[in-house]
């Protein structure tokens, strides 16, 4: 071919055009291997006759496969940069554009020829192109459209022009484009929902979440974006087009007014107390096991005593923990087991308060190894943590690192127990002497609670709250704004008792992994904490397992299994407390390939495992029934179906704003003295900057300018501007 090529370039001193400038069916090349791996998932039918070329019946190949070497390659994907250029003084059309298959991209460039390059004539007597013969390769042409999906073959080589790999083109199909759908007999509604004004996090904008519900056929959708509402006037007016009855809600950060001291009684605050921290095999208190006890006693501003023990497990440590701790298996063996410390803990302890930076963890970890052991301990506990956040609320990180910082404490070989507890007793020590001098009224460890209230937002909480009409719209406008106006902190926080404050209208729900009751049951909480904790929602959610699979690799679970064996839990309390629990998606994004776009987003945030995206797409109803098959058919289909719904029918059809008076579908304001105000104030500036009378040019453009606004009903407005 190359030396054909030659021969008619010397005949007709024209350059030689590929095979795919010349015909629409060009002769067929030697077949080479092609290299990649196969996309099985991508078939569908051609949509009619090809835009260039023959049809084709090969399988495409991953383009994350391809290489410069790869030869003759199949691709099928969504196209999109589409560009046309003209060559050779517009006897040549260029067509590049890209496409994807969302494992990679690639450019795609083919030549389309307005006239037959065979059998013409000199090119000094070649007539001009015709009207006709633009018209029948710009019909082709506009058959491409950003969007469509297209089955491409052709010679994938390096590109010297655009410097990367690209397929010159010899065959391209218009393939139908496949998306899911829901077919399932009665649909689901999705609870638990962001878009992308859930900022840095989730993707799609709320219309195109909305218009798929609709197309799917759910009866109902709500929108829970973190912490905001700004979604509300797209989602409002997508839900009205499509038809669809929008549920409109927000996933707030619930946070409780935590007590520096649990437990508190009337001993003096001051006195003698036993500062604990353990080391441990995971950070699921209901599952780990203590590998080291550090404990020192502070009595009148000096450590009289210590406690230090290294403990076996009675398991392997997981290589995490000993990259933190430098505690290794060989360090733990042969060491006395927890069964043999902790009663000579408990010992060292006496009747003293403990403390810990974080007591939660500490104390939990304490109280579950206790309770192994068939013991307990009731004595305060004091949360050097909560104390710091309450006195140092200028502090931006309270991690125990930070706060010996700017105390002046050392800290050496931290993630060692004795010695976090030791520098844990310093900084506690200097928190007390500065609250004596601060807070001469404070006596005892209940002063401490009383006295220190407010001003520190400790740990929070993810909730759902769902309006169910009117009302409920606007008491959640009114938390999401006290939550920014008043309680913000890296995220804006809802306080408990506002919640109750404004409770009317809205529907409560436990929220994700994130959720208070899902951390509760984790932590392996006593049944009367979780039925406590149960008590303040509405319904209970649970959630694919696979969206929590980051428990799985932190070493929180050990299995898929304990993860379902989690929702199981939940399932249970709903049923003894008669309360609906319902399956959600927690969608993030529309389709499974979407991920690859929370990925980035993530990794630029600085997620360490930003790769590992859940897959919280937009699922179907058969494919929420398939992952909580595990509860049987008829529960599945409970939590899947039944309550989402009942949860939907509860909720009124809601306008964003109020009925107008008129029944137009947005409230204006109206002032009855608007127009005045504006008048007046708009002629007496004028007289003040240019004297009385005006001159004729200012009178007459303000006269202009007024008969706008007053005219047509634009006074209130500009009166509250």
């Amino acid at each position: 071919p190359r030396k054909a090529a030659g021969e008619r370039k010397k005949k007709n001193d024209a350059p030689p055009v590929p095979d795919s400038e010349r015909a629409e069916t060009p002769p067929e090349a030697p077949k080479k291997l092609e290299v990649g791996v196969p996309v099985p998932e991508m078939s569908g039918q051609s949509t009619g006759k090809p835009i260039l070329g023959k049809t084709i019946a090969d399988q495409p190949l991953e383009i994350r496969t391809l290489s410069g070497d790869s030869g003759l390659v199949t691709v099928q994907g969504d196209l999109f940069l589409l560009e046309t250029k003209e060559l050779k003084g517009g006897e040549l059309l260029l067509v590049t554009f890209a496409v994807t298959d969302y494992t990679s991209s690639i450019l795609c460039k083919c030549f389309f020829r307005y006239r037959p390059r065979f059998g013409r004539k000199a090119e000094g007597e070649q007539p001009p192109i015709t009207e006709e013969e633009r018209r029948a390769v710009w019909d082709k042409v506009n058959r491409l459209r950003e969007g469509m999906n297209l089955k491409v073959r052709g010679e994938c080589l390096y590109d010297q022009f655009a410097r990367e790999i690209s397929i010159s083109v010899r065959d391209m199909v218009e393939m139908e484009k496949e998306e899911r759908e829901d077919r399932a007999e009665e649909k689901r509604v999705e609870l638990h929902l962001h878009t992308n004004m859930s900022t840095m996090d989730a993707l799609t904008p709320v219309g195109d979440l909305i218009a798929r519900a609709a197309r799917w056929g759910h009866p109902a959708i709500a929108v829970t974006d973190h912490g905001v509402l700004q979604s509300f006037p797209a989602a409002f007016q997508a839900a009205k087009k499509n038809k669809i009855k929008l549920i409109p809600g927000c996933e707030g950060y619930l946070i409780d007014e935590r007590e520096i001291v649990e437990g508190a009684d009337e001993r003096p605050f001051d006195g003698p107390i036993v500062v604990l921290d353990f080391e441990s095999t995971g950070l699921n208190t209901a599952t780990a096991r203590i590998i080291e006890i550090g404990a020192v006693k502070l009595e009148n501003g000096t450590i009289v005593d210590e406690f230090e023990e290294l403990i076996d497990p009675g398991e392997p440590l997981p290589p995490k923990i000993t990259e933190i701790t430098q505690i290794t298996d060989s360090m733990l063996s042969g060491k006395p087991k927890a069964a043999e410390m902790l009663p000579k803990l408990m010992a060292f302890i006496g009747d003293c308060p403990i403390a810990a930076h974080n007591s939660k963890f500490d104390g939990a970890l304490l109280r579950r190894e206790l309770r192994r052991l068939g013991l307990d301990y009731d004595n305060p506990v004091m949360d050097t943590l909560t104390f710091a956040r309450k006195i140092y609320p200028q502090l931006k990180s309270f991690r125990l690192g930070a706060l010996c910082k700017y105390l002046h404490v050392s800290l050496k070989n931290a993630h060692r127990a004795v010695h976090d507890a030791t520098a844990t007793a310093h900084c506690l020590q200097r928190m007390l002497e500065e609250t004596k001098e601060r807070f001469p009224q404070i006596r005892s460890c209940a002063d401490l609670n009383r006295e220190l209230r407010g001003g520190a937002i400790g740990e929070s909480w993810h909730i759902i709250l769902l309006a169910k009409n009117r009302t409920g719209l606007v008491n959640l406008n009114r938390l999401v704004s006290i939550s920014h106006l008043d309680y913000f902190r890296r995220q804006p926080h809802m306080p408990r008792f506002l919640i109750e404050k404004y409770r009317e209208g809205l529907i409560l729900g436990s929220a994700c992994e994130a959720g208070e009751l899902f951390r509760a049951v984790l932590a392996g909480e006593k049944p009367e904490k979780l039925r406590e904790i149960a008590s303040f929602y509405d319904y209970l959610e649970i959630q694919p397992v696979g969206n929590n699979g980051f428990l799985l690799r932190e070493g929180y679970v050990q299995s898929e299994e304990e993860l379902r064996e989690l929702n199981r839990v939940i399932v249970r309390l709903g049923e003894e407390m008669g309360k609906p629990v319902v399956a959600t998606g927690d969608v993030h994004f529309l389709d499974p390939k979407d991920a690859i776009g929370r990925a980035v987003i993530q990794a630029g945030l600085g997620y360490s495992d930003a790769d590992h995206q859940p897959p919280l797409y937009f699922k179907t109803t058969d494919e929420m029934l398939e992952e909580f098959a595990y509860l049987g058919p008829e529960k599945a289909r409970e939590v899947v179906i039944d309550n989402p719904r009942k949860i939907a029918d509860r909720v009124e059809t809601i306008s964003l704003f109020p009925k107008h008076p008129l029944g137009e579908d947005t409230f204006q304001p109206f002032w009855d003295d608007a127009e005045d105000n504006i008048q007046r104030m708009t002629w007496n500036t004028a007289e003040e900057m240019y004297g009385a009378p005006l001159p004729a040019i200012v009178e007459d453009r303000l006269t202009k300018e007024l008969k706008s606004i007053v005219g047509y009903g634009y006074c209130t407005l500009y009166n509250i501007a």
